[in-house]
């Protein structure tokens, strides 16, 4: 996958102007959490970097983010 996000590339779009990849702004910006298989979070969840699931997430609780 070279991206995650359609926009990024979207020459009307001055979304992170500093970086040249997606990857890069990431790398400095924000950890990414990476999980191989189902999650399951049983309580709410404050989300302060990117999570990539690879399978089912639940969360049984409120899910926020300063970013919302």
């Amino acid at each position: 996958m070279d991206q995650l996000f359609d926009y990024w590339d979207d020459e009307d779009s001055d979304y992170a102007l500093d970086y040249e990849s997606e990857r890069e702004y990431f790398e400095d910006c924000m950890s990414i959490q990476y999980y191989d298989g189902d999650l399951n979070i049983d309580g709410d969840l404050m989300i302060q970097q990117l999570i990539v699931v690879r399978g089912n997430m639940n969360i049984q609780g409120i899910v926020s983010s300063p970013f919302m």
